[in-house]
């Protein structure tokens, strides 16, 4: 048994306020770590308590309760995600931390994120318990029905531990902080900070369902070249930490024994490289777009095409939802391989899956072709970052060359940033049917549990990826006559635009001249390839 000592304080920073609580043993090794642990929304360190005891026979622990939760009183205005972070590193750093190991719960993983993001040298080593929120859902009905889901597994004292937590904090304070928790950034903030990371949760988490953790474990390996480990808790939930404390322990000494990545830069240089430039593109690319906006037709016309297109929709949907639960025969993605052929890889449109692109396949592999279409898009949900990363993960797993992608709608903006991404070398080119390039205007009305938001315009992402034409003259984008969900067209500065006898958005995926132009430029575009190369 270690002698240790319990110290409870409380610190000011700035005008904020927290409550540190720290496990001192009395004999102490240098080379020992010190584990922090960052709580989630709503509740507070009482959640630690039994996982602190299990920690400290192997170092020092810190805990707190982040301003507004606990026995913290509320700052005199919200905070952000950034915010908090702050607040712990400052701790951090008052209470001498040294050798750092850090978990982080629930928002307290995105905190941690944040922490290490900001300072990646010291905090390198960080493992994250059930963190929300999933790219795909972030809306807080979303959110909520994913908490409730998985509350309905929680044993009766967690679940009673966690109300009395939440209803201590406030409902105020709790919805306000509730936004900087949906809207940050994990995934690209995750990718930022370059730290050895280990993800949990409960097998019966659906707030970090295990696909998700796969995400963010490739978020993970960018800056590191480190696979993050991925465990899940079996019969666990979300709040892993309390009834499953031995194993959660046991995961963080793991990650003690393991070396912090070794970083060439700090964790804003990611960004600082990406928008390096942006904005002197931005103005002559943007003005080249206003002259080659499309013109649609008449409302009435619109109206028209707008309709037909949508009952085409539907008749899809309907057949690939009869098809996903074996109701009527469906093909396999399978069925389009022919291995040794030059390969070509389809990237379905937002809330679209594999099977919408099974006549384009079709007739590439009519055409000669090894077609790859990928279940783990999932239905394209989550900003382009995540999308592309899984592309990257696919080729690199399948180890693809010379291969030619095609991709409809959103599908067309993750393959243009995989172009120039980590697997760049692997791509020779890119077919785009409907890719709303500079974004949609429609995206701006939609309602955001949709999932679309980030192909608004004046999403950061979109602009950037417009004006970068690094990959632009291996592109090919095919617009319909006129597109309901793109309505200013499918032009792209630098690559080659072309215009089908086809209208409407969806009826690109059926109509038989996009798929002869299809699969017409996959050729010409691997010919011309060929024909530099020699």
């Amino acid at each position: 048994m270690v002698d240790y000592t319990v110290t409870n304080s409380v610190l000011a920073f700035d005008d904020v306020r927290v409550r540190v609580h720290r496990f001192r043993r009395n004999f102490v090794d240098e080379g020992d770590p010190t584990f922090v642990l960052v709580h989630g929304i709503g509740v507070n360190s009482r959640y630690f308590l039994d996982l602190a005891h299990d920690l400290v026979p192997y170092g020092d622990v810190v805990s707190m309760d982040l301003p507004g939760f606990g026995d913290t009183g509320r700052p005199d205005h919200p905070l952000s995600i950034a915010g908090f972070a702050a607040v712990v590193h400052w701790v951090m750093r008052y209470e001498q931390v040294k050798n750092p190991v850090v978990l982080g719960h629930s928002m307290g993983a995105q905190v941690v994120t944040e922490l290490a993001a900001r300072d990646p040298r010291w905090v390198n080593r960080i493992m994250l318990i059930g963190p929300p929120v999933n790219a795909a859902e972030r809306t807080a009905l979303q959110v909520g029905f994913r908490f409730l889901q998985s509350s309905v597994y929680e044993p009766l004292s967690v679940t009673g531990f966690a109300i009395t937590a939440y209803l201590k904090s406030g409902l105020v304070w709790f919805m306000e902080t509730l936004p900087a928790m949906i809207s940050y950034p994990i995934g690209r903030r995750l990718a930022d900070a370059g730290a050895r990371t280990v993800l949990m949760s409960g097998q019966h988490d659906h707030v970090a369902p295990r696909y998700w953790l796969q995400d963010l474990a490739l978020s993970a390996r960018e800056r590191t070249g480190i696979t993050a480990r991925i465990i899940e808790v079996e019969g666990g939930a979300h709040s892993v930490i309390v009834e499953h404390s031995e194993q959660v322990a046991q995961a963080l000494l793991d990650l003690a024994r393991e070396a912090g990545p070794s970083l060439d830069t700090d964790g804003s240089a990611a960004l600082l490289t990406e928008t390096t430039g942006v904005a002197a593109a931005e103005e002559s690319a943007f003005e080249a777009l206003a002259e080659h906006t499309v013109h649609g037709p008449s409302l009435l016309r619109r109206v028209a095409v707008a309709g037909l297109d949508y009952l085409r929709s539907a008749s899809m949907k309907a057949l690939h939802t009869l098809e996903g639960v074996g109701v009527v025969p469906a093909p396999s993605p399978d069925d389009f391989r022919r291995p040794g052929a030059p390969v070509a890889v389809g990237i379905p449109g937002v809330l679209e899956s594999w099977r919408f692109l099974s006549t384009w396949a079709q007739a590439l592999y009519q055409d000669g072709w090894d077609v790859h279409l990928l279940p783990q898009l999932r239905g394209m949900n989550g900003p382009l970052h995540m999308l592309s990363r899984r592309l990257d993960d696919y080729l690199t797993q399948h180890d693809l060359h010379d291969v030619y992608l095609f991709s409809h709608s959103k599908g067309g903006l993750v393959g243009k940033m995989t172009m120039v991404g980590p697997q760049a070398e692997r791509i020779g080119g890119l077919v785009a049917l409907g890719a709303p390039w500079s974004g949609s205007q429609v995206a701006t009305i939609a309602p955001t549990i949709l999932g679309v938001d980030n192909l608004r315009p004046s999403d950061p992402t979109i602009r950037q990826q417009f004006v970068d034409q690094r990959a632009n003259n291996r592109i090919v984008t095919l617009q319909a006559q006129w597109d309901q969900h793109v309505p200013s067209g499918s032009w792209l500065p630098g690559a080659h635009v072309e215009t089908i006898d086809t209208w409407g958005h969806n009826w690109l995926l059926e109509s038989p001249s996009a798929t002869r132009a299809l699969v017409h430029w996959m050729r010409q575009l691997r010919e011309d390839l060929r024909s530099q190369m020699d």
